[in-house]
């Protein structure tokens, strides 16, 4: 029997290993700035390293910070994630931490 709980223990723990915990958890997000005012997007919820590949896949850098917005178009956006956006004053993109509120100030 105690063979039997260390096996299923084992089993246990290697599957919360593979799992993404939610402070691991990053947003790619888009924001946009139109004359209504400034409004996010999240495009797609993903591991930090997936995230900073995502971000310089759609902006065509070869180095991105995360936390810091770059400037792309809306059919970029379009064509990486498959949802159409039309801002009339500019369009970004980045890499945040789940769970960040934008709206928020800091304090």
């Amino acid at each position: 029997m105690r063979y039997l709980a260390a096996i299923l223990l084992s089993v246990v723990v290697a599957g919360c290993a593979t799992a993404t915990p939610p402070s691991a958890r990053w947003l790619v997000l888009s924001q946009h700035m139109s004359s209504d005012g400034l409004w996010w997007r999240s495009e797609a919820v993903v591991s930090k390293d997936e995230c900073r590949a995502l971000v310089k896949r759609v902006t065509t850098r070869a180095k991105i910070r995360m936390t810091a917005w770059y400037d792309v178009t809306p059919q970029q956006l379009e064509t990486h994630f498959g949802q159409a956006v039309t801002p009339d004053k500019g369009t970004w993109v980045a890499c945040w931490p789940a769970g960040i509120d934008l709206a928020e100030p800091d304090s």
